[in-house]
């Protein structure tokens, strides 16, 4: 048996098989073919927003599952009711298939191995898109930035802290959120949110002098100064 043609599964389109034989005597057998599909993947399509805002103050703190699911309305509803708060261009995120671990909440690098960043950073609407394969999970993270509030963990309670959220995954303080369950054709939606750390602002020192300024002695007898004290702001 003869078999011609190759079925490339990394392009999409249709090939032809072909099969053909002869037997012993020479005589060929009437040629058959197959047609092979190749088909895209199912795909679903993610959305995530990056709000910062002006203190950490002004973070929802959902992380404690107090939130809504995540829509498309999300992001414009709480900047309805956070003046303090902006979309931000110019931030990444990363997605990973099911499996994936954490590789860390704070990591400002992308995260490498099988998570993928997204192909753009987030535009002046403070939104990027991707389009991934249908899995049974999908993991969305960002790529932190140095000078902004970090991300505390796997907990509901350490609330001064970044915050990112996915679909119905609104819990934890992590930079680590699910989409599931997935399915093909539908647009799945994430915000993260971020504020600069608060820099201390450093004053000089107050001296403050004890006793009667002026102090008075009288000509002859031995001064002996009270002091002063000095506080460090």
């Amino acid at each position: 048996m003869e078999q011609t043609s190759t079925v490339n599964t990394s392009v999409v389109g249709s090939y032809t098989v072909t099969y053909n034989v002869k037997d012993s005597q020479g005589l060929a057998a009437t040629e058959v073919t197959r047609v092979v599909d190749v088909v895209p993947q199912d795909t679903v399509k993610i959305v995530a927003t990056k709000i910062v805002c002006d203190s950490e103050t002004d973070l929802p703190n959902w992380g404690d599952k107090s939130g809504p699911d995540i829509a498309s309305t999300t992001a414009t509803n709480f900047l309805l009711n956070h003046p303090n708060c902006r979309l931000q261009a110019g931030w990444d995120f990363e997605w990973a298939p099911n499996g994936t671990a954490n590789p860390g909440d704070n990591i400002t690098t992308p995260a490498g191995g099988s998570w993928t960043t997204f192909p753009d950073s987030t535009n002046a609407s403070g939104t990027t898109e991707v389009s991934v394969p249908v899995d049974s999970l999908i993991w969305v993270r960002e790529i932190m930035r140095e000078g902004y509030v970090g991300f505390t963990g796997q907990n509901t309670t350490e609330n001064i802290s970044a915050e990112i959220y996915c679909n119905a995954d609104h819990l934890n303080y992590d930079n680590y959120d699910f989409i599931t369950p997935v399915i093909a054709g539908q647009t799945y939606y994430c915000v993260a949110f971020n504020a600069l750390k608060e820099v201390p602002v450093n004053h000089a020192p107050v001296i403050t002098l004890v006793g009667a300024n002026p102090a008075t002695v009288i000509v002859g007898n031995t001064y002996t100064d009270p002091g002063a004290t000095a506080l460090d702001q």
